[in-house]
């Protein structure tokens, strides 16, 4: 965990010497700075820090979709990360993600992007209609490969079908 950078930007937040869309870029920046992600965790506990949620709740709150939806791109960031590991926590992640998505209203490419993405891992085949609302293509063929390897195998092997 990046403590330093984290408590900067909380800091400045909470003093409103920084904008929530500044703290977003910085996180998201850390975010990338590995292909696993590895600050996603990190992040995430940094966006649900009780002093962050309450400021956004009673100082910001024209900017509560922003962090809904950035919340649900770092919870979807830390189960891809746990899903890549084969770890069984990561479900619960990727609800966590399509709750944000909803509560953020996200657009519904996204959300069936998530919605895909936890059937999947559930065992479940991703019905073609929900695939039909994903418009970026990449996230679309990824949520057939997820139905290809639940016929071949019978099971989730997420990085296999995700890495195809």
């Amino acid at each position: 965990m990046n403590n330093e950078l984290h408590s900067s930007l909380k800091e400045q937040l909470l003093h409103n010497h920084i904008s929530f869309l500044a703290v977003r870029d910085a996180l998201m920046q850390l975010d990338q700075s590995t292909p696993t992600r590895d600050a996603s965790i990190d992040n995430l506990n940094f966006l649900m820090d009780e002093d962050i949620v309450a400021h956004i709740d009673t100082q910001h709150t024209d900017i509560r979709d922003a962090y809904h939806k950035f919340i649900s791109l770092t919870s979807f960031h830390v189960g891809q990360s746990l899903a890549l590991k084969q770890d069984t926590e990561a479900l619960s992640y990727f609800q966590q993600a399509l709750t944000e998505a909803q509560k953020g209203n996200f657009g519904s490419s996204w959300i069936a992007y998530i919605e895909g993405t936890v059937l999947y891992l559930q065992g479940k085949t991703i019905p073609e209609d929900l695939i039909s609302k994903v418009t970026e293509s990449r996230n679309a063929e990824i949520l057939r490969n997820f139905n290809e390897g639940l016929v071949n195998r019978g099971d989730s092997q997420y990085k296999e079908d995700y890495m195809r």
